[in-house]
Formats: C-alpha cells, structure tokens, sequence
C-alpha cells in the first residue's frame, strides 16, 4: 500500500512538473514565435474598400491587407485568418488577444499610440468627401461642411475624420456615426445625411462599383485638411499589441526594402495607390507621428 502511494505521489509530482513546464513555454512564446510555428496570424480588419475586404470570391484582401500577407509571408508566416469586425472594435480585441494584427489602413495617432504600437507607415493620403448628385449642399472641402448651416456629414465611428471635423468646428449634432462605408453609402442614398467623408480611394473605388447612374458623385474639386496649419494626412501602417515589439521590428525590417519597391508598387496599384501616396521614405515616421508632430 506504501509503494503504490509513492508512485502515485511520483506520477502525479511528475504530472504537474510537466504541466508547469509546458505553461511556462506558452507564456514565454511571443506572437511573432507562435505564428512561425503554426504558420498563421489573426489579422483584424474593418470592411472598405480597397483597404480591407472580402472579394467575391471569398478572399481577404486589399491594400492593407495584401501588404500584411506579404510581409508576414516574408517573414516566415505563410498563412492568415481574417476577422472582419467593427471599426472601434479593433483596438479591443487586439488588447484581447482576439487578434494578433490589425492591417485596415489605420492612422497613427497619439492617442492610439498610448495603447499600441505601429510599424513605419507605408501611405499617406488625404480625405474627400461623398455627396449627391449635383452636390446641392456645394461641400468641396471640409471647412464648407462645417460651415454650412445644416449640412449633416457621416463619418466612421472612431475615425479621424469625425475628429478632423470636430476640431474645425462641425458641431455633434451634424455628425452621423456609421459602421462601415456601405451604411454610410445607404444613409446618403436614404436623405440621412449630406455627404460622408473617407479617404479618396475608399470612395473612388465605391464609385466605381456604382457607376454614373448611382444617385451620388465625388465632390470635386475638394481642398486639402488643414487644422492649426498642419496639413492633415492619414500615414497608416500595421498595428501591433504594446508588448510584441519583435513582432513590429520584423516588419520594419522587411519594410525597411519592401517600401516604395517594384514589388510592393505592383501590389498597390489594382487598389489606386501610386507613389504619390507610397513614396520610398514617408515623409514622417512613426515615432513622429506617435508625438503628434
């Protein structure tokens, strides 16, 4: 009786010895070490056009996420699970664990920048605007939306342009909160606002899928944003949860020649980004604009 309690105690010491161990190697893989050995990584991302989507064949893709996909297949992870999911979402389960990388044309911001870290941004571009026909509220630059008396602008909810329209004064009650661009495109088509803003590729491409006879139209021309006189671009790049650092240094190492190349040209030009949105070296970096500068 004596003997068999000993090697009850031995196998159950030896049981928990393992277990501990095994706990103690999974804590310690970084997600960049996890994706290596399973082959893949969970990659957030907020449906628009041509940042992020699901094409009609089924498949993840566009600028954003493409540029992830290839990046990560440089590195050494062949495989991604796209998560499609609210945009003020995103941040949260990043911080969650829900996902490993949000690729969905973010901005770098200070405030986000308090949260999560960012690789180099790759393109910077500016903002337009979506209206009706005809454009009867004559909206060519956000400073006329915000001076209007009634015009009402749907923006993304969390985005920067809701931000970018508040700090040039729009009050609240003339923004409208939307999802998604497609609820923002059903909300214009239905009188519940004026125009929406995004960024011009994102309507381009909308318009493109409409066709001349969708009801809306690009107001054009359209003025640069400039707040405090700073000219407002979006300098977007991948996000990254505060503690995988070697996870955003692989792809600032890749970056370092994958950015403004033949390769990534190539890659960006079906989604309408030329070199003029995706110079070899942006012209700000990403601590720069982690300091609001």
């Amino acid at each position: 009786m004596l003997a068999w309690t000993r090697r009850t105690i031995c196998t159950l010491l030896v049981a928990i010895v393992s277990m501990v161990a095994v706990g103690t190697l999974a804590m310690a893989e970084t997600t960049l070490e996890r994706g290596k050995r399973e082959g893949k990584l969970r990659i957030g991302f907020n449906s628009e056009k041509p940042f992020a989507y699901i094409d009609e064949n089924g498949k993840p893709t566009g600028l954003a996420i493409e540029n992830a996909r290839a990046i990560l297949t440089k590195i050494g992870i062949a495989n991604i699970e796209a998560v499609d999911m609210a945009w003020d979402s995103l941040i949260p389960a990043l911080q969650a664990n829900q996902i490993d990388i949000i690729a969905t044309g973010m901005a770098v911001r200070p405030k986000r920048c308090e949260v999560v870290i960012f690789d180099e941004p790759s393109v910077g571009i500016g903002s337009a605007m979506m209206v009706k026909a005809g454009n009867p509220k004559n909206i060519h630059s956000y400073d006329d939306a915000v001076k209007s008396a009634d015009a009402r602008i749907g923006v993304i909810q969390g985005a920067e342009e809701g931000n970018w329209l508040k700090a040039l004064g729009m009050p609240e009650a003339r923004l409208v909160n939307f999802p998604d661009p497609a609820a923002m495109l059903a909300g214009l088509k239905a009188d519940r606002i004026d125009a929406f803003a995004l960024a011009p590729v994102t309507v381009q491409a909308m318009l493109n899928e409409l066709g001349p006879s969708g009801g809306v139209e690009r107001a054009l021309p359209f003025g640069d944003v400039v707040i405090e006189g700073a000219l407002m671009k979006f300098y977007q790049g991948e996000v990254f949860r505060k503690e995988d650092t070697d996870l955003r240094d692989a792809f600032n190492t890749q970056l370092a020649t994958f950015r403004g190349s033949p390769e990534q040209a190539a890659l960006y030009a079906p989604f309408g980004i030329t070199s003029a949105e995706n110079p070899p070296t942006p012209p700000k970096t990403a601590q720069e604009l982690c300091e609001g500068k």
